[in-house]
């Protein structure tokens, strides 16, 4: 990775003073795809004037950045939890983003429209955003504060998802889309196997507005904050996917089945969700106020609340057609139907902290909030929208109990909290009966127990030892749904109340020892992630693993440093999830031993830095 970071400023006369700064990189990825897979960058200033009973802030930012995902990739499963290696895929170094010669492609949908798409583009964010920042003192130990932002926002993604491994028919004959023939089909790149990719292709346009208006007095007993909020924000998306497969290689290409040609097929041939179009706008008025009472030196008292007044309203394009496997002709868009939705709520806390002696103090903390009507709810292709609108308020309720201990040469910080969240949705991805991904939405409730500790030791004025330690006990509550229709469970029911939450390890840690002297300074720590399952079904575990990390940085000079730093040291290869568009719905018994797909850890990476001050 190339990058390059700048930042300067100070006054351009009395009372007014400017900053500028920014980054550029280019990045062939940590694989060394043969393309920039992050690239682009941001610029952004300011410009501050300060008068007697306050400031004005004017800002802007604008972006233009494009960055791809660690995609998942092809391994040999083991029931115990170990990884095996497919001939012809290397896990420690081998990247399964497709090829260069494949990345630009296109396909129709059954209405007629082309798509043309650039994987390279990966996750690409266009943003110019504009801001004011008012701070006045209105006397009386009030003052007012007021802050402003405008954002335009284009974010588009394409991607390509593995949705399975298989074995390539030899009786076949198979093609790259440049129309050469595949060789010895049997034994292609030693494994003669190939993925099923769905291609995800999303444009959406976002525009935000906010205003906040805020009214603080302070005092010697207490901290007043008395607020207003207005939010406001549009969607614009469109998005279409397609099927095709690849190669299980390095860098693998699209493989054409029986004649030559692109290899792409569009999804809306077979299932609605292959194309969808949707717009809305959404308000949000809000108030809120919060003080910070001191009773004494030692008990101080926080309390907050919060009130939500929120509406929306929008239009889906409607499905029309059928599939052509039941003699349709594909899926098209009609005529946009309609939705709209309002709701208030509110949010409370109140928090205590007592303090003990000069080095210890006790805290606790408890919160009612929610999580509110959103139009990407009403947006999300499938979603029964009478459903949505019936579904009741989505709490959260969290409570926190902790203690902090500080010393000359040691600290101490640990708390114990317990959260539920009530009718939460979300969308998740069941492979089709045709090939790819269906999205299913479904809506669950949780609860969360779990216990940090933060403590470092000053072993001597230059050595300090650090840990942070976490432990979780995440579990649904509730969740139940049946399979959505053109899926490959079709119509079964599926309930995983009482399950563990997936991708949430028990238990994580981070040892850290380093030295920091006028010139010279270096660290190195250890990592740790705990078992944890792939799926919210509990029945893939991935295996715990462990990652050590060191870096160091040397000042050359009053303006110059130079850094290094490592990542995975030794270059451990572990899961961070499996498949999770297919693991939940799969027999691990038949899978023991067979290729499937999972996302592993980033391996040993290496990065150098020179920091230049061109200050005084």
């Amino acid at each position: 990775m190339k990058r390059i970071d700048m930042d300067f400023g100070g006054p351009i006369s009395e009372n007014l003073n400017y900053n500028i700064g920014g980054f550029y990189r280019d990045d062939k990825g940590i694989y060394g795809y043969d393309y920039s897979v992050n690239k682009g960058g941001q610029i952004k200033g300011n410009l501050v004037k300060h008068f007697e009973k306050g400031f004005l802030k004017v800002y802007g930012k604008f972006i233009n950045d494009r960055v791809n995902w660690n995609l998942p990739s092809p391994y040999i499963f083991n029931k115990d939890g170990s990884l095996g290696e497919i001939p012809g895929f290397d896990l420690k170094t081998g990247g399964n983003a497709i090829a260069k010669d494949d990345v630009n492609y296109s396909y129709t949908l059954p209405g007629g429209q082309t798509i043309n798409r650039d994987l390279k583009d990966g996750f690409y964010t266009e943003l110019a955003s504009f801001g004011l920042e008012f701070k006045y003192d209105l006397g009386n130990n009030w003052r007012l504060n007021n802050k402003f932002r405008i954002d335009v926002i284009t974010h588009n993604s394409d991607f390509d998802l593995s949705t399975d491994v298989s074995e390539l028919d030899p009786s076949r004959s198979y093609y790259y889309t440049d129309g050469s023939a595949v060789d010895n089909v049997a034994n292609l790149n030693g494994n003669g196997l190939s993925q099923g990719i769905f291609l995800s292709a999303n444009d959406n346009e976002y525009d935000n507005l906010i205003n906040r208006l805020e009214f603080v007095k302070k005092s010697e007993r207490n901290a007043l904050t008395i607020g207003f909020e207005y939010f406001k924000f549009k969607l614009k998306t469109f998005s279409s996917s397609a099927l095709s497969s690849k190669e299980v290689t390095q860098s693998p290409r699209i493989l054409v089945a029986d004649n030559p040609g692109s290899g792409i097929t569009s999804l809306a041939l077979f299932d609605p969700t292959g194309v969808s179009d949707a717009y809305g706008d959404e308000d949000t008025f809000s108030m809120y106020l919060s003080d910070e009472i001191k009773v004494s030196d030692e008990f101080r008292i926080d309390l907050g609340f919060r009130f939500d007044n929120k509406s929306l309203k929008g239009a889906r394009a409607i499905k029309e057609g059928g599939s052509v496997i039941t003699g349709g002709n594909g899926y098209t868009l009609g005529a946009f139907d309609p939705f709209d939705d309002k709701g208030s709520n509110w949010a409370a806390s109140v928090g205590f902290n007592y303090k003990l002696n000069k080095t210890t103090a006790l805290f606790a903390r408890g919160s009612r909030g929610y999580s509110g009507i959103k139009l990407g709810d009403y947006t999300n292709d499938g979603v029964d929208i009478d459903a949505l609108k019936e579904v009741e308020d989505r709490l959260i309720y969290q409570g926190e109990i902790g203690l902090k201990y500080g010393a000359s040469s040691f600290a101490l910080f640990t708390s114990l909290l317990y959260a539920s969240v009530d009718n939460a949705s979300s969308q998740i991805f069941i492979p089709a009966v045709s090939g790819g991904l269906i999205p299913q939405n479904v809506f669950f409730s949780t609860r969360t127990i779990s216990a940090e500790i933060e403590a470092q030791y000053k072993l001597s004025d230059n050595w300090l030892l650090k840990l942070i330690s976490t432990y979780q006990d995440a579990e649904y509550t509730d969740f139940n749904f049946v399979a959505n229709p053109g899926t490959i469970v079709e119509g079964q029911a599926f309930d995983w109340s009482g399950n563990v939450a997936e991708r949430a390890p028990k238990i994580t840690g981070d040892l850290t020892v380093s030295y920091n002297s006028k010139k010279f300074n270096a660290f190195m720590s250890y990592r740790y992630y705990g078992s944890r399952w792939s799926t919210p079904a509990n029945n893939v575990k991935i295996k715990e693993f462990g990652e050590v990390y060191c870096g160091a940085g040397y000042n050359l000079s009053k303006k110059l440093s130079a850094n290094i730093n490592i990542a995975n040291l030794f270059n451990k290869v572990a899961l961070t999830a499996g498949n999770t568009r297919g693991d939940q719905f799969a027999d691990i018994d038949a899978s023991d031993g067979k290729p499937r797909i999972g996302r592993r850890n980033f391996p040993f990476s290496l990065f150098t830095s020179l920091k230049y001050n061109f200050g005084k």
